[in-house]
């Protein structure tokens, strides 16, 4: 859990917001990632005078480009979406209802068997949803590169590796290929999962910054059954 975190950056103040131009590194192109690329980018058409250039920095390949045969093969677990993630994806037109409603399953009910017996719980209006994490990543990748490929404002590093965060100088310092390279920022944004480069970066950085780190991930495994099989 985090506790007191500190950050360099300043949003611009009314009389500089003008001539601000701010440029965000979004580290990861997971759920979250995808979306707040999103989310800056529909600001500069929200008459902010602020104008938001987003570049994603991702160690793996795009999903949104793969076909969903291709995404099958990848390794992934399952993830349940409640109100708060829900509620967030709407926020974005047309995002759940033309993308992320077609990958995933709205959860109406759920039965838990402790031991011999069954626990069932309904839901008449549902609003979970269970989702493969790769698919969700797909859906969100695809409106992403739909809506703002061609903006000038999105630049996206797909099989780009971060290796360090230079929060002094405001760059962070990637391999992408064969290449080594350091991409300067105003903003960065820490969307990189559990073994988060920026988040290792801010706790060399501020020494009043500090969290655990736990995860799940070797204890239970996702397997795709077709619905005809159960």
């Amino acid at each position: 859990t985090p506790k007191h975190p500190s950050t360099h950056y300043e949003m611009p103040t009314a009389t500089s917001r003008a001539q601000q131009s701010v440029h965000v590194i979004v580290a990861g192109a997971g759920p979250a990632g995808l979306l707040a690329a999103i989310k800056l980018l529909m600001r500069n058409s929200d008459g902010n005078a602020v104008n938001y250039t987003v570049e994603i920095v991702e160690g793996n390949e795009d999903f949104g480009s793969l076909e969903e045969t291709g995404v099958e093969k990848k390794k992934s677990w399952m993830i349940g979406l409640s109100t708060h993630g829900l509620s967030a994806i709407k926020t974005v037109p047309g995002l759940y209802e033309e993308y992320v409603s077609k990958v995933g399953v709205p959860v109406g009910g759920a039965a838990i068997y402790p031991g011999s017996m069954k626990i069932v719980a309904k839901d008449d209006t549902p609003n979970n949803f269970i989702v493969d994490r790769n698919f969700i990543v797909r859906a969100i990748a695809r409106c992403l590169s739909d809506r703002f490929k061609g903006s000038g404002k999105l630049k996206m590093r797909y099989n780009t590796k971060l290796n360090f965060v230079d929060g002094d100088r405001k760059r962070i310092f990637v391999t992408e290929g064969e290449e080594d390279k350091y991409l300067p920022y105003d903003l960065l944004l820490g969307c990189d999962g559990v073994r988060s480069a920026v988040r290792s970066g801010m706790i060399a950085r501020h020494r009043d910054f500090e969290c655990t780190v736990t995860d799940i991930f070797n204890c239970f495994k996702a397997v795709h059954v077709d619905i005809d099989k159960l």
